[in-house]
């Protein structure tokens, strides 16, 4: 299970989708773990025959919903996402509305496989190089330049975060992986990072979000 990120999953197109699914299904129960290309959480589906089931089917049908169950927390595991690969998959966000474009017909501008798109995008996968050189030839007579410009802003979000003191919800859920909606139920809850509120601002210290990751991610 540890190596599923890393394994495709099996793709079904429909008329405007497609579809990612793993699959841990048996003759007794459906179990898969799906999503939509470009969606960021993986969602679990379960689903039991209505055949009589004999007892020694029970097993099999534990393990595959556990098999699932364990796939779609690791699927949808929270990952520290590196301030750049934000800034790019924002910047690609903006071109792709005021281009109209949906995921399918940017990446095939792109010239990048489209779960590949969909992982750069929502923050599963790290941009490289040739990713961004590649949008930079779609999109410019003058790709070098394009490149240039799109280099300079993952420089520019590295150099403003890196010597910030105080991070937003937002900077924080980047630095520590963990979504706004997780960080704001952990304030609720007086757990998580140490924060203060500034008026109606909430802020985190950076070295005191450091700690708190050093303490409690394996």
């Amino acid at each position: 299970m540890s190596d599923l990120t890393e394994n495709p999953p099996t793709v079904k197109e429909g008329p405007g989708t497609r579809l990612e699914i793993h699959d841990f299904s048996n003759e007794w129960v459906t179990a898969t773990v799906s999503r939509i290309t470009g969606d960021k959480w993986w969602h679990i589906q379960v689903d039991i025959t209505d055949a009589e089931i004999p007892r020694h089917a029970q097993d099999e049908i534990a393990a595959a919903v556990r098999k699932a169950a364990d796939a779609v927390t690791l699927l949808n595991k929270p990952t520290k996402t590196v301030t750049a690969d934000q800034a790019f998959s924002d910047e690609i966000r903006v071109l792709l509305a005021d281009r109209e474009w949906t995921f399918r017909q940017a990446a095939a501008e792109f010239g990048i496989e489209l779960g590949r798109f969909g992982n750069l995008v929502c923050g599963q996968t790290r941009w490289t190089v040739t990713d961004l050189y590649k949008i930079a030839e779609a999109i410019s007579d003058d790709p070098a330049e394009e490149f240039a410009r799109l280099a300079q802003i993952g420089r520019s979000a590295l150099t403003s975060e890196n010597h910030a003191e105080w991070l937003t919800p937002e900077q924080t859920a980047r630095f520590t992986g963990r979504p706004v909606d997780v960080l704001a139920e952990m304030r609720r809850r007086r757990v998580g990072p140490p924060f203060v509120k500034a008026s109606r601002e909430t802020m985190y210290r950076r070295d005191e979000v450091e700690r708190w990751l050093e303490e409690n991610d394996n």
